[in-house]
């Protein structure tokens, strides 16, 4: 493919919008409402856990263990959780409709022969189920059909993939899948396979040298799966993409409107390496921004008059050059032709303006030197509109702007006590409130195998994801949120889906408000989760605490008043600090708008908000 015809990468600007955000907040309030609390006890040590072996050490893989959540969420039916047992179930967890305590947990399949392993789930419908089997001996993704999750119906095997025939080996997780309906009850699934590789094993020339050369890389394998989900025996992988990075992505997520896209946040970007439907072409990649456009000429002002160089062939001469300036049009010919011109961007002295041609070594300067007609004044171009133009800064001309301001500012620096922050004093900002580690969110083609979109998120501090609960019939539109930080506060941004590249958007949904700041000062944190309302979010530590920050609402009864500022308190932010009884370790969480569930080595909590 040649370089003319490679589509372009559109670059996309993430905008706050201002009005969801809160300048005047001032604090989470603690709150001592109780919090009802529901469990279930489980079998001890009879979690699927995801423990790492001793050939296991490479960043990517503690990033890939650390992040991996043992409570698995179902979009389609938010009230209902599964989880994986060490001896191959399948077991699902909800809510009774009646009391609204947890149900008695049910096992809804069980993995034939199972000895040991990790087993990741994925539910990229409403009635389908993808099981991932990862274990020495058994690398397996089944394809199982779910007729009734909320009722815990139990579930039907349809397809066992052998993935040893698409070189997936080492420990591997099902990271994402998505799928969408064709024609005759035909569906098309398509998920995502991680695990670490050693690329120095294999001589790899693609290693990553601005990543300290880490003999480790990452492999997302993309399958895409088509079948009937009436007849078992119809099956069969359609298509393999794999994908190749140097970090674990913080973001993943299908995005199968019209072309196939899958949407990442990483610390660099990911490539293709190999397509079973067409091979890979090596591109230059071509981003749609408007670049600089040539500098034809440069122009340096002072505050009476105006100096425009050119640089024009060494071939001309004085003779050869004609200017006519008057009080707005500026007009320059060369032998006859007209070079340059167009409306000035105010009105000058034409009668005192002159002109002079002086001779370099490779080329001829010619300096124009206009008087302003009105002395002072600041022009914010030489021509309308023209962007062919480059102002030099005049030094001197900064320093008299400085003199006739210096009456504004003090050398003196503001005391604390002269003013008041009603958000957070800046100053107060530490070391862990900042980064310098590089993040993009990449929108890949998988037919073109070209990114179609980048965002540059470096300098913005990663948070969470925030998984959106979808309806029965929804359509794989719906994308995960992401949440960065921005300044103290939390900003949720939505990836918005669109058949055509240019209606692809991100646009900022919610706001969290100071809780970057908070993020900040937990320092045991082991999962960071919201609703996809936004009501609230949930820190849980690595132990047996959850703190929970609520966004902030109307007080129903009563006035408050902040005793320092005076100032009346409309609106109230509770935070609450929950403790989980006789919890060792938490593995697993998961949110949804009125509830938290939790999950640990031998119980799950059910936490009424």
């Amino acid at each position: 493919m040649s370089a003319t015809t490679v589509p372009e990468t559109v670059l996309i600007d993430l905008k706050v919008d201002r009005s969801l955000l809160n300048a005047n907040f001032d604090s989470y309030r603690v709150s001592i409402d109780p919090m009802v609390t529901y469990s279930e006890s489980l079998a001890k040590n009879s979690i699927n856990e995801f423990k790492l072996s001793e050939d296991d050490y490479s960043y990517i893989s503690l990033s890939m263990a650390s992040q991996f959540n043992h409570l698995f969420a179902d979009p389609y039916c938010p009230q209902t959780v599964f989880l994986t047992t060490s001896n191959g179930q399948i077991v699902c967890v909800g809510i009774e409709l009646l009391s609204g305590k947890l149900s008695q947990p049910k096992v809804v399949y069980s993995i034939a022969d199972f000895e040991s392993g990790l087993i990741s789930l994925s539910f990229p419908n409403n009635s389908l189920a993808l099981i991932a089997i990862s274990n020495p001996k058994k690398r397996e993704l089944y394809v199982v059909s779910t007729p009734s999750r909320s009722a815990t119906e139990p579930w039907i095997h349809l397809m066992t993939i052998d993935l040893s025939d698409y070189e997936i080996k080492n420990l591997f997780q099902l990271t994402c899948s998505q799928s969408i309906d064709m024609f005759n009850n035909f569906i098309q699934m398509d998920c995502i396979l991680s695990f670490v590789d050693n690329c120095e094993e294999k001589n790899c020339e693609e290693l990553d040298e601005s990543s300290h050369k880490s003999p480790f890389c990452l492999i997302l394998n993309w399958l895409t799966i088509i079948g009937n989900i009436d007849e078992s025996n119809t099956w069969k992988v359609k298509r393999c993409r794999r994908l190749k990075g140097s970090d674990w992505p913080k973001y993943l997520a299908f995005d199968l409107v019209d072309t196939p896209y899958v949407c990442m946040i990483s610390e660099k970007d990911f490539k293709f390496i190999y397509d079973s439907d067409k091979p890979i072409v090596e591109s230059e990649l071509k981003i749609n921004i408007k670049s600089e456009p040539n500098i034809l000429y440069t122009y340096c002002q002072s505050l009476e008059d105006i100096c425009v160089t050119f640089k024009l062939p060494v071939q001309i001469t004085k003779h050869d050059i004609f200017i006519d300036l008057k009080p707005n049009k500026f007009l320059i010919k060369i032998k006859e032709v007209i070079e340059f011109e167009g409306d000035l961007w105010h009105t000058i002295d034409s009668n005192s303006s002159v002109w002079t041609i002086q001779s370099q070594s490779d080329y001829q300067l010619l300096e124009i030197t206009v008087n302003k007609s009105e002395n002072g004044l600041i022009w914010h171009e030489f021509i309308k509109d023209d962007k062919q133009g480059q102002e030099i800064i005049n030094k001197q001309l900064v320093e008299e702007i400085q003199q006739k301001l210096k009456h504004l500012t003090s050398d003196m620096s503001a005391n604390d006590n002269d003013f008041h922050s009603d958000v957070y004093n800046p100053m107060g900002l530490e070391e862990c409130d900042f980064t310098d580690n590089s993040l993009v969110f990449n929108r890949y083609n998988g037919d073109s195998h070209l990114i179609s979109h980048k965002i540059d998120l470096t300098g913005s501090q990663w948070l969470f994801t925030i998984a959106t609960q979808k309806s029965f019939n929804s359509d794989c539109s719906e994308l995960p949120y992401f949440v960065v930080r921005h300044d103290v506060d939390a900003i949720v941004w939505s990836p918005q889906s669109a058949p055509e590249i240019e209606q692809f958007n991100v646009t900022h949904v919610a706001t969290f408000a100071a809780f970057g700041y908070v993020s900040a000062s937990k320092t045991n944190t082991r999962f960071i989760v919201a609703p996809d309302d936004c009501s609230y979010v949930a820190i849980a530590d690595g132990v047996r605490h959850i703190y929970l920050y609520r966004q902030p609402v109307h007080i129903k009864s009563g006035e408050l008043r902040n005793r320092k500022t005076g100032k009346d308190i409309q609106k109230v932010a509770k935070q609450h600090v929950i403790s989980l009884n006789d919890c060792h370790f938490i593995l697993g969480i998961h949110a949804i708008n009125d509830s938290i569930f939790v999950l640990t080595n031998d119980k799950i909590f059910l936490i009424k908000l």
